[in-house]
C-alpha cells in the first residue's frame, strides 16, 4: 500500500513540476549515474554506459592491450601511475566491462567527479534519445554547465556521453 501511495505522489509530483514519467526516468538515471561516479562504485557506473559508449571504452582497452602486449614501457608506466594495482598480464586477460568497472574505481577517476554537485536543469526526451542539459559547482562556487546525452536500450536510459566518461588515463 505504501509503494503505491508514493508512486502516486511521485506522479503527482511530476505532473505539478511539469516532468513527464520518461524525463522523470532520465533524471534518476543521470542522479544514479553521477553518484555511481562519484563514490567509485565501477560495477553500478559501469552498468549505465550504453552500447555506444561502451564500443569508446572498447577501442581504448585494445590500445593497451596492444602496448601491454609490445610490452610498451609507455603503456606500462601510465597504467602503473593511474593506480591499476593488477599486473598486466591479468588486465590483458580482462573483459572490456571489467577494464571499465576497474578504471571507474581509481581515485583519479572518481576524483574528477567527488568535487561536484550536479543540477539537471531541463531534459528533452526525442524518442530514445535524451539530451539532458546539466550544471556544475564546484566547492569554490564556480557554475560549468554540460550537456549529456542518455539513450534508451533494452527500455533502460544509459548513458552515451556525460562530463569525462570515456576520458582514460
Amino acid at each position: 500500500m505504501k509503494a503505491v501511495l508514493a508512486v502516486l505522489l511521485l506522479t503527482s509530483c511530476a505532473a505539478v513540476f511539469g516532468q513527464s514519467e520518461e524525463e522523470m526516468a532520465v533524471q534518476e538515471t543521470v542522479e544514479s549515474f553521477f553518484a555511481a561516479l562519484q563514490e567509485a562504485k565501477g560495477e553500478e557506473a559501469a552498468a549505465l554506459y550504453s552500447q555506444s559508449a561502451m564500443l569508446q571504452v572498447d577501442l581504448t582497452f585494445q590500445s593497451i592491450r596492444e602496448g601491454i602486449r609490445r610490452n610498451d614501457e609507455s603503456v606500462l608506466l601510465r597504467l602503473r601511475t593511474a593506480g591499476y594495482q593488477a599486473e598486466s598480464g591479468d588486465i590483458r586477460g580482462w573483459t572490456t566491462l571489467e577494464y571499465l568497472t576497474e578504471t571507474l574505481r581509481l581515485p583519479m577517476m572518481f576524483g574528477r567527479y567527488t568535487p561536484f554537485t550536479m543540477t539537471v536543469d531541463s531534459i528533452r526526451v526525442q524518442g530514445r534519445r535524451a539530451d539532458v542539459f546539466l550544471t556544475f559547482e564546484n566547492t569554490a562556487g564556480i557554475l560549468m554547465e554540460q550537456q549529456a546525452c542518455f539513450v534508451r536500450e533494452d527500455g533502460r536510459w544509459l548513458a552515451e556521453s556525460f562530463m569525462g566518461m570515456t576520458s582514460f588515463p
